[in-house]
């Protein structure tokens, strides 16, 4: 994924994970904000150190919310 399909799929899934917020669907929230989480721990502008949280973020929630 990169910059543009981030913004693309941010677009096509924020009135989704809108309405999971106000109807408290926390694992359908995850489930549209992993992609862009999973992105964000690999962008290399970040600092490393917010990388590893991210991934070690996305690694937690897998074992709450496992994907199929």
């Amino acid at each position: 994924m990169n910059i543009q399909e981030l913004k693309k799929y941010g677009d096509e899934n924020f009135i989704e994970s809108l309405k999971s917020v106000e109807q408290k669907q926390h694992k359908k929230v995850f489930v549209i904000a992993r992609p862009i989480l999973v992105f964000l721990a690999h962008f290399f502008l970040i600092p490393k150190n917010v990388r590893l949280i991210l991934s070690h973020l996305v690694e937690i929630l897998d074992t709450f919310e496992p994907i199929n």
